[in-house]
């Protein structure tokens, strides 16, 4: 994993980010990383980092990578998709896609539902889980999700 620096001085890096989705190799099907990964209390920016290390050959097998946070209403859990990475065409080679949240941004209301690709929500929840879905007769993947939260 690349050491990311904060192009904000004023803001601190945690010194180890956290792994959403271990490097994985993948074929067609839904992967998804089942513990929960907590950040501080303090955080107020995240960044998400999707990292293709390896793709497919054919342009039609891809890859769609997203974050979700739990948040409490009500005292109710709600997990809710907070990013949804550009999707990744096989053909598209090694990549790193970078998205930032920021806590306190005006969020537009929403129903709970999925996000399109390369949309994001700037909800900063207590617990965070990451999922890839690949899609392709002959998708071959490696990837990984990590983020790195920043007070």
């Amino acid at each position: 994993m690349p050491r990311f620096n904060s192009s904000y001085p004023e803001h601190q890096l945690y010194e180890d980010h956290k792994v959403l989705f271990p490097s994985t190799a993948m074929v067609a099907g839904i992967y998804g990383a089942a513990a929960n990964v907590e950040i501080p209390s303090k955080t107020r920016e995240l960044l998400l980092i999707l990292d293709v290390s390896a793709a497919a050959l054919a342009v039609g097998d891809t890859l769609d990578a997203t974050v979700v946070t739990r948040v409490y209403i009500n005292g109710v859990a709600y997990w809710l998709d907070v990013c949804a990475f550009t999707q990744v065409l096989g053909n598209g080679g090694a990549l790193t896609h970078v998205d930032k949240l920021v806590a306190g941004l005006d969020q537009a209301t929403f129903a709970d539902a999925a996000l399109a690709a390369g949309a994001k929500r700037h909800i900063l929840g207590d617990a965070w889980q990451a999922a890839i879905t690949v899609f392709g007769a002959t998708a071959a993947f490696t990837a990984s999700i990590d983020m790195i939260p920043m007070e």
